[in-house]
């Protein structure tokens, strides 16, 4: 079995070895030679760096938290333009993407450029945690599965609002007022949730969640035509496109047909965002309860595939 792609994750303090603060350069070399050889076979190679070895935001119970863990932030970065330097002096390239500014130190993250990078053949370093305080350099992808959990959530609101068949819906007031305006900006605020759930279905990778993007998916093809008529059509990547002037255009019977009652899309799309947040909420748990192993060691280097194939067993 061979990854292409994985994400490790080393602490700060095992960068300082016996001195227990710092850098101890002979214990970073030794991790930047067994990094070659998985990226010598082809493996793309993303890391994490905590700043342990520098400081934690519960170090001062005076500071506040906020500003505590801004200066962990400025650790990791730290650590990682030292780990970069090591890395590229047993000749591997590397780059150091940050969440927020560092000047010419580092590059401002984006999906896009992280990915051209990888194909570049570079060692990725993810500096500077989310950018934001209380989470720590382990909780990142916890954070991500909060956010699935949310954008989900939220795609559940608006359908429920679309679908809600009682007396003052959204359709009454409609017909009352003469416009559909209000029905126009549920119909906008559920696209935009649905995209983001999409592209965290796209991102998460696993094969549960990338069952249920094929089913909703599916889901979408089914009702093409009826979304086609309130301007609604699909991307290849499975996100929606939406054409405000032909949402604007459609009348009160198009939408309440496409988007209102049990059978509508919206309903459809409302029951697998609910089994998006139940896939969420299980990787969170996950993540709260793993046990990750020293990178250090080399016999967890080796224990699944041996000395050939994947040499990580303890990546993100």
């Amino acid at each position: 079995m061979k990854w292409n792609r994985v994400l490790l994750k080393l602490s700060g303090e095992a960068l300082a070895g016996p001195k227990k603060t710092g850098f101890d350069e002979e214990t970073v070399r030794e991790v930047a030679r067994q990094v070659k050889i998985s990226a010598d076979l082809g493996v793309e190679v993303g890391i994490v760096i905590g700043g342990g070895n520098f400081w934690r935001g519960r170090t001062s119970s005076d500071m506040d938290r906020t500003k505590a863990d801004q200066i962990g932030m400025l650790a990791t970065v730290m650590n990682c333009i030292y780990v970069s330097e090591m890395f590229r002096s047993v000749g591997m390239k590397t780059e150091i993407l940050t969440p927020f500014a560092c000047g010419s130190m580092t590059r401002l993250f984006s999906k896009d450029l992280a990915n051209e990078c990888f194909e570049q053949g570079k060692i990725v370093f993810f500096a500077g945690g989310t950018g934001h305080p209380y989470f720590s350099t382990d909780t990142k992808t916890e954070k991500f599965y909060y956010d699935m959990k949310y954008h989900a959530g939220q795609v559940e609101e608006y359908a429920e609002a679309l679908t809600d068949g009682e007396k003052n819906s959204i359709y009454d007031k409609a017909k009352e007022s003469g416009s559909t305006e209000e029905i126009q900006a549920k119909i906008t605020g559920f696209v935009n949730q649905y995209n983001k759930m999409i592209d965290d279905l796209s991102e998460s990778g696993s094969k549960s969640d990338s069952l249920l993007k094929m089913q909703m998916d599916s889901t979408v093809r089914i009702y093409a035509a009826q979304l086609a008529s309130t301007g609604v059509s699909k991307r290849s990547d499975g996100t929606l496109v939406l054409d405000e002037k032909k949402l604007a255009a459609a009348d009160l019977e198009t939408l309440q047909k496409v988007w209102g009652g049990k059978d509508s899309f919206a309903n459809q799309a409302a029951r697998k965002a609910d089994a998006v947040k139940a896939s969420a909420q299980q990787n969170m748990k996950a993540q709260a309860s793993s046990n990750y192993t020293n990178p250090f060691d080399r016999a967890n280097l080796y224990a699944n595939y041996g000395s050939k194939g994947n040499y990580f067993n303890f990546f993100r």
